[in-house]
């Protein structure tokens, strides 16, 4: 196996999330995904992302109306963010961006496809581009904002001991 979901102790969201369509408020299952061949890790909700894919590049996680994968790769000409936001503005998929801070080694952007929002976030390392990326419907922002709030703050690469 090559990547692990590990069930550790029920994590609860700060803040309880409106599900549009009942109303309902929940507390979310989160769960922590270790991906060993690219040493990478994030928090997700099960409840949320149920369905895993082991992909060459990383993992795929899909639920009833969202998609999250996180890959790392080696980019030829990638050496900071710079050089990301350079491939990608202009292209076809990144038309409509409304948030992209960085850093000088971290990218983060988002923006609108066609119905949906995305959210990607790159870490350049010396050996990789580490990323991750999530897409909902606009509609449910309500619902999915706060998750990707946490995909962002829990993603990271693993340090070797």
């Amino acid at each position: 196996m090559k990547f692990s979901i590990t069930l550790g102790p029920r994590l609860l969201l700060a803040l309880p999330l409106l599900l549009a369509a009942t109303d309902t408020l929940v507390a979310l299952d989160w769960r922590i995904l270790v991906d060993a061949r690219h040493a990478t890790r994030i928090e997700y909700p099960r409840d949320v992302f149920s369905a895993a894919e082991e992909t060459p590049d990383g993992i795929i996680m899909t639920g009833p109306d969202a998609r999250f994968e996180m890959s790392a790769m080696r980019v030829e000409g990638v050496n900071n963010a710079a050089d990301i936001r350079a491939l990608i503005e202009g292209s076809e998929d990144y038309e409509n961006m409304t948030y992209t801070p960085g850093g000088s080694r971290w990218l983060v952007v988002s923006g609108y496809r066609g119905p949906n929002i995305y959210y990607e976030k790159f870490l350049i390392g010396s050996d990789k581009v580490r990323g991750f990326s999530v897409r909902y419907p606009t509609a449910k922002r309500d619902l999915y904002d706060p998750v990707v709030e946490r995909l962002e703050e829990s993603f990271g690469v693993m340090r070797a001991n």
